[in-house]
């Protein structure tokens, strides 16, 4: 789905901007807005604690996300 916690931040960070780049270039007329997706819901196939077919990810690793975007945003513009 995606690099979001597979590499290390800074790395990732690089890529985005590598990305951020290379739209720019392609299409120099619409603005590029580089952003990092998190997925904090997803289904289940079975009913969890609360009888629903969700899990949602721990607000710490919500938080941490959130903190990395409003940092890295400093990069970008």
């Amino acid at each position: 789905m995606g690099v979001l916690g597979e590499l290390p931040r800074e790395e990732m960070l690089r890529k985005l901007q590598s990305e951020v780049v290379k739209w720019k270039a392609g299409d120099s007329t619409v603005k590029a807005i580089p952003a990092l997706h998190y997925i904090a819901t997803t289904t289940q196939g079975v009913p969890g604690k609360e009888n629903l077919y969700r899990m949602r990810m721990p607000f710490k690793q919500i938080d941490t996300v959130l903190k990395w975007a409003n940092q890295s945003m400093l990069w970008f513009f």
